[in-house]
């Protein structure tokens, strides 16, 4: 791999891109600094612009307005094989009438590279994904985890500076996705090179990144480590978006002195929230893993059975609350209780999330 120096290094700053079809506008003027090295992940909702993104950075795409940097280096209109990027697609576009081998060869050859460094190059790379075996082989002959990696190895072998992949992995199943989530994640350790990745797989977004860039509607709504985006989620799309099964919601009334009235039951609290209006009605955000079937703790709900999914280790509860608001409680220790009964759900007060009447987080005082 290359040598970083600084004509190389594989920073990329995005400033103010603006991306339209026509007269209808899909990136709406993005900021975002990417560093080099990083492995960064763009996830959203399809259609919130993450893989038009990723194809202007690549430079498959133009880009309407605004610059891309790719360390000190302007290449908004740079062409894509000039700029040091390397792409994996969703579809491997291998060709099926070439060997493994000529797969990966083809590009150096269009590049001249001389022929002891195309064979260096390839049985590196080869090892790297553990495919050497399978250099004779034809696309036909593989599965699709392993034209997956012969993909990975076809750019490998490029030596870009940045990896582009626009959701490598949606094409295998989810026992293989698995192996190659690891994979893909050994291989950034290894090569360190920077990384961009799209999904809309969220748990693909959180075991791989460094930091998750979560878009919407061609807004970036937050950057953040997986652990912070979880946990600290800057709106109510995020808290929903992020995790599986997903946050639950809660309408609430703040009595302006800590406590809620949820449901026309009062829970006392010495909570205090920031710019919150006495009678104003919130949400209350609270992940399933955070409640259990203890209603003896301070925030604690009545909610109908309605389905139960055991699984294992895990137990998920589905069910309804008093107002008519869907639920889920993730539960690894009680028993399972029966279809149509009605039990008491609580959560501990530092789980909960807060948000306004425009779904922005409330933090507390």
């Amino acid at each position: 791999m290359h040598n970083k120096t600084q004509d190389n290094i594989a920073s990329v700053s995005l400033k103010n891109i603006v991306k339209k079809f026509g007269d209808v506008e899909v990136i709406n003027g993005i900021d975002l600094e990417i560093n080099d090295g990083e492995f960064v992940v763009f996830v959203g909702p399809s259609g919130c612009g993450k893989s038009t993104l990723l194809r202007m950075i690549s430079g498959l795409d133009d880009v309407t307005s605004g610059s891309i940097l790719i360390g000190d280096k302007d290449v908004t209109r740079v062409q894509a094989a000039k700029r040091g990027v390397s792409m994996v697609f969703q579809s491997y576009a291998l060709y099926p009438h070439m060997t493994v081998y000529q797969n990966m060869e083809f590009g150096l050859k269009i590049a001249k590279t001389p022929k002891a460094e195309i064979r260096k190059l390839i049985a590196d790379a080869a090892e790297k994904l553990q495919i050497t075996e399978l250099l004779g082989r034809r696309p036909g002959q593989l599965s699709g985890g392993q034209r997956q990696r012969v993909a990975i190895g076809r750019s490998i072998v490029k030596q870009p500076l940045i990896f582009l992949f626009d959701e490598p992995l949606s094409n295998l199943d989810a026992e293989l996705r698995v192996g190659m989530r690891i994979e893909i994640a050994d291989l950034h350790r290894e090569l360190k090179n920077t990384m961009i990745y799209v999904t809309h797989d969220q748990i693909e977004a959180m075991t791989l990144a460094d930091r998750i860039v979560i878009l919407r509607d061609g807004n970036v709504e937050q950057v953040g480590t997986p652990k912070e985006v979880y946990e600290n989620p800057i709106n109510q799309f995020v808290a929903g978006f992020m995790g599986s099964p997903s946050m639950n919601f809660i309408s609430a009334t703040y009595n302006g002195t800590g406590g809620f009235d949820v449901y026309g039951k009062n829970l006392t609290s010495s909570l205090k929230l920031s710019n919150v209006a006495k009678d104003e009605i919130i949400t209350i955000g609270i992940r399933p893993e955070h409640l259990s079937l203890d209603g003896s703790l301070e925030f604690s709900l009545i909610v109908k059975v309605e389905a139960t999914e055991y699984l294992g280790g895990t137990l998920f509860i589905y069910g309804v609350t008093e107002g008519g608001e869907k639920i889920t409680i993730e539960n690894r220790h009680d028993k399972t209780p029966k279809i149509g009964n009605k039990i008491t759900v609580g959560a501990e007060m530092s789980y909960l999330r807060f948000f306004d009447k425009n779904k922005r987080r409330i933090h507390r005082k």
